[in-house]
């Protein structure tokens, strides 16, 4: 009765016949053993699973062996689809700020992230002088000599010439 997480064991006095035993949480079951589910894999123990381990749900990891559940990813990264792999780190101009996701957040044209690390938090906005303009931006680019960043929309994606009778001051276009 292997589909039920049971291992069938010959007994001590006969051939003959055999008997079953319940395998516990975090391992499988084959014709004769209970064996610990791998890293990545894991089993509930309860009588009606399929008796062998299973891989981890999207957005979820197990780095033990012997595992009865899995962990959600945490923020900073994310696990598409059931495997037994461990979850991914997000991409420079992504973020994910929640645990147990199965994708990464792009960051917002005008915003940006450099690196390539758990990204736990939305995404930093271009600093003054500097624009982008991109999907899933890694870097901000200098405004030309003569320009100021605009913002719209609480995002800078552009920068403009100044007006006539202003100059640059390094920041902004002042008169």
């Amino acid at each position: 009765v292997t589909n039920q997480n049971y291992a069938a064991t010959f007994s001590e006095y006969s051939t003959s016949w055999m008997k079953c035993k319940l395998c516990e949480a975090g391992k499988g079951a084959d014709l004769k053993h209970c064996y610990s589910c791998a890293s990545g894999m894991f089993n509930e123990g309860f009588i009606f699973n399929s008796g062998s381990c299973q891989p981890c749900d999207a957005g979820k990891y197990q780095n033990e062996e012997a595992a009865s559940s899995c962990d959600d990813c945490q923020t900073g990264y994310y696990k598409k689809e059931k495997s037994p792999e461990s979850c991914d780190r997000c991409n420079a101009g992504e973020y994910q700020n929640e645990n147990g996701q199965v994708q990464c957040h792009t960051c917002n044209t005008g915003k940006y992230t450099t690196e390539a690390k758990p990204r736990k938090d939305i995404c930093d906005e271009c600093p003054n002088g500097r624009f982008t303009n991109e999907t899933k931006p890694t870097q901000c680019f200098q405004c030309k000599p003569g320009e100021e960043q605009i913002k719209t929309s609480e995002t800078t994606t552009s920068c403009v010439l100044c007006n006539a009778g202003k100059y640059l001051n390094a920041i902004e276009c002042v008169r």
